[in-house]
């Protein structure tokens, strides 16, 4: 797959005629071609969201050359590269976004294991559009117990230790556990109601 066929798989198809303007405006430059994808339903579609990129990103993901709509793609997309630093600043100016498809994405990086980002994502979560939330896990609950249970295999492999669930048998209080479990919580409180 060509990464410019990466990027429009990775979108609904409703939105192409603004992919098609962003690829003039951002050149793809990498080292290393994208591998590995997830599905996904939004809306009437399935999308792909790639594992990982590696592309060289563009000076700013909020440059005033793009539109708003451009700059949200570039930040889904950017949230999948290879640099955590950059997933953080891509998945921080999507959070708040109202488009649908933006909320794979968000998904998608809770279930791995850069608390950094979990941490912001939690301290964010109200900022996100819990509608499209609710409407997308009803449209893919294999995709959300995935990331139940990379949540649990993160928390298993790295920090088990440092965020017990219990001390001396005892729960420990929400605000002490591991965030993905806080992230988790928040979630299913919002899909309940």
């Amino acid at each position: 797959m060509t990464e410019i066929a990466v990027i429009q798989e990775a979108f609904p198809l409703e939105i192409r005629e603004e992919i098609k303007s962003l690829l003039t405006k951002f050149d793809i430059e990498t080292m290393h071609s994208t591998k590995g994808f997830e599905k996904a339903v939004v809306g009437e579609g399935i999308i792909d969201i790639p594992s990982r990129i590696y592309y060289r990103p563009p000076y700013s993901l909020n440059d005033s050359k793009f539109t708003q709509t451009e700059k949200e793609i570039l930040n889904c997309i950017f949230s999948r590269h290879s640099d955590g630093y950059i997933r953080q600043k891509a998945i921080l100016n999507i959070i708040s976004s109202d488009k649908e498809w933006t909320i794979p994405y968000v998904m998608r990086i809770i279930g791995e294991y850069v608390i950094e980002i979990l941490i912001d994502i939690n301290k964010h979560f109200e900022r996100i559009n819990k509608s499209n939330l609710v409407l997308f896990i009803q449209q893919n609950p294999a995709f959300y117990n995935r990331i139940h249970s990379r949540v649990g295999s993160y928390w298993d492999c790295y920090y088990r230790y440092q965020f017990p669930e219990k001390l001396k048998g005892i729960k420990v209080p929400e605000e002490q556990r591991y965030v993905g479990f806080q992230l988790l919580d928040k979630i299913d409180r919002t899909i309940s109601l």
